[in-house]
């Protein structure tokens, strides 16, 4: 095994129920069904299996029940969510209203042809005697986010590329989508009163930078200053691949107050 810090991964080697043997990577593990008889442990990076490669592993034992399967895993952000089912907690994306459902969101966009479609989210019941560990997560770490149809939805502070202030609503240009219906969405309307200061911790905060009246944009995305004509603008660095899913977010061209251009010089204006 690995140390035992939050962030080294554990690895260990099983037999799937084929008696191929195959290594397990903790960082690696989405989340994982537990039966009498066997694991099915869920992927986010696919492993080598007999040649191949594999998003699911089916693990055939009775010695690893829930607990023992969290013992393993102990220090590595896994939570058991129901009897059945344990997930890594940073993989959650958000919960109906009741906390009977948590809803977990693969980290990565996969591409067509490997074996999994991108950002595929995924409804798992949550049980009533679990749901205290998940609330405690939720709004030590999380965003709670409710939109205009009261959809709720987690974002991590650290996904959000930049915020744009109207009345009573936040919206929010994401790098990693929200996922509903299978349906991936870039841009959430965060619809909420409070101003930006009190929505984020301090320590959150500090990452941000106000650039307009109406935008806040974090500091460490690959932001250009573009000049047209008397104007100044920020845009987001485009990476060099084609058809972004996100493009909304990539084509978002956002103004840069006056009150602002020397900060912005500072910050953007030598990338």
């Amino acid at each position: 095994m690995a140390g035992n810090d939050f962030w080294t991964p554990k690895k260990f080697k099983l037999k799937n129920e084929d008696g191929l043997e195959i290594e397990i990577n903790s960082s690696f593990i989405f989340y994982i069904n537990v039966s009498k008889e066997v694991k099915t442990i869920h992927l986010t990076e696919p492993a080598s299996l007999g040649g191949k490669k594999v998003w699911q592993v089916h693990w055939k034992t009775r010695k690893y029940g829930v607990r023992k399967l969290l013992e393993l895993l102990s220090g590595k952000g896994f939570l058991q969510v129901n009897k059945y089912t344990i997930i890594r907690n940073i993989h959650i994306s958000g919960r109906d209203a009741d906390w009977k459902y948590i809803y977990i969101t693969m980290p990565f966009k996969r591409t067509i042809g490997e074996g999994f479609e991108s950002y595929k989210n995924i409804a798992l019941p949550l049980g009533r005697s679990y749901a205290y560990q998940f609330k405690e997560h939720v709004f030590k770490s999380l965003l709670t986010v409710k939109n205009s149809e009261g959809d709720i939805f987690f974002i991590s502070p650290i996904d959000i590329v930049l915020i744009e202030l109207s009345r009573g609503v936040k919206t929010l240009y994401l790098n990693k989508p929200t996922c509903r219906n299978d349906k991936n969405n870039y841009i959430l309307e965060w619809h909420e009163r409070r101003a930006v200061g009190d929505l984020l911790s301090e320590e959150e905060l500090c990452w941000f930078i106000q650039v307009h009246r109406r935008y806040y944009v974090r500091i460490d995305y690959p932001f250009i200053i573009v000049k047209e004509g008397n104007k100044v603008f920020l845009n987001l660095n485009r990476p060099f691949i084609r058809n972004i899913e996100n493009h909304e977010v990539y084509d978002k061209q956002i103004p840069i107050g006056k009150n602002h251009k020397t900060q912005c010089w500072e910050i953007f204006g030598r990338r």
